[in-house]
């Protein structure tokens, strides 16, 4: 992170959140090895995923929350927040043109997830990062409007 990219406030709450969300993934370790040892719900890749999209979507809505998202350089965060939500479209149409042509029909085998989840977990990834960085905009653009 350069400091010429952020201002003094926006470092200090990042690193604030990047803390709690390195308590969440140490968290998140233990409770998935704790699980783990009786009951397996889904692959390793599956569970490495989901341990690691948990703590970065806490620490992209708190900063984004709290104003220290972006950069001071960035002028047009609607260019973000569409280009996160297309990578989401994208990843949903080229997955379920994947699906189709494979025949997959089901992302659960004998009680698990499968890994062909993977896609579908990614694109709910893109969405909800283009989703809270729009909502935000519309928020402070109507605040804008308000004043």
């Amino acid at each position: 992170m350069e400091k010429e990219n952020f201002d003094e406030y926006q470092i200090i709450t990042r690193q604030k959140i990047a803390y709690q969300s390195l308590f969440i993934t140490f968290t998140l370790v233990l409770i998935n090895g704790w699980i783990s040892t009786d009951h397996t719900s889904a692959s390793p890749m599956i569970q490495a995923f989901v341990i690691i999209v948990i703590p970065t979507l806490y620490f992209v809505t708190c900063t984004v929350l709290k104003n220290a998202y972006l950069s001071n350089k960035t002028k047009f965060p609607l260019i973000q927040a569409f280009l996160f939500i297309g990578l989401g479209v994208l990843d949903v149409v080229v997955s379920f043109n994947a699906y189709t042509r494979v025949g997959v029909t089901s992302f659960i085998a004998d009680g698990k997830l499968i890994d062909g989840v993977t896609p579908i977990l990614l694109a709910i990834f893109f969405f909800y990062i283009g989703g809270i960085i729009l909502a935000k905009y519309l928020l402070e653009k109507e605040k804008d409007i308000h004043e």
